[in-house]
């Protein structure tokens, strides 16, 4: 099976990390997300310590519309290297905290609270006025205000991953099974 984006975009990436010859997940998707290696445990940031732009920041200079959809929790090394710069991976408040700043348009992942100890889930995200949903009927009426109104800008942080799960239930859409078909439930 083929991709809609195989014909126009070809070529290779290594993503392993500049300090070791197994990389994590920070240097891995900073890689991805920055076009350049970093160390392992690092996000976002070159190997004297120095910020990268990632594609997201490139996204934002150009004007264009940017979200991050994860299954993980939002603050995960992976959806933190296409949006935030720190040293240590496991700084989930400051990458918490920075994803809040960048003001992008759409973040849905997995809890925030139980991950960066606020009393709240979305008690930083609002600070950074936010419109924050935790489930489908909420989601439904603020992706209605935006197809009612484009020019309605969207800044919404999503969350729902259920009491103190991290992450976002894999079969969500899929029934009981996760093959990408709808089983029915």
């Amino acid at each position: 099976n083929k991709m809609y984006l195989d014909e126009y975009l070809v070529g290779n990436i290594t993503t392993r990390s500049a300090d070791n010859e197994t990389t994590d997940s920070a240097a891995g998707g900073t890689a991805l997300a920055c076009g350049n290696r970093t160390n392992n445990e690092v996000v976002g940031l070159t190997t004297d310590g120095k910020p990268m732009a990632n594609i997201l920041e490139m996204c934002q200079m150009q004007d264009k519309a940017t979200g991050i959809i994860v299954n993980s929790h939002t603050s995960d090394a992976t959806p933190a290297a296409f949006t935030s710069h720190t040293s240590n991976r496991k700084d989930y408040k400051q990458i918490i905290n920075q994803m809040a700043s960048q003001n992008i348009n759409l973040v849905w992942g997995g809890c925030v609270k139980q991950r960066c100890g606020y009393g709240d889930k979305f008690e930083v995200p609002k600070k950074k006025g936010y419109t924050c949903v935790s489930d489908k009927s909420s989601l439904a009426k603020e992706a209605k205000k935006t197809y009612d109104d484009p020019s309605t800008e969207l800044k919404l942080w999503a969350d729902f991953a259920k009491g103190s799960e991290y992450q976002i239930a894999y079969d969500i859409g899929y029934g009981k099974s996760y093959d990408g078909y709808d089983d029915g439930d």
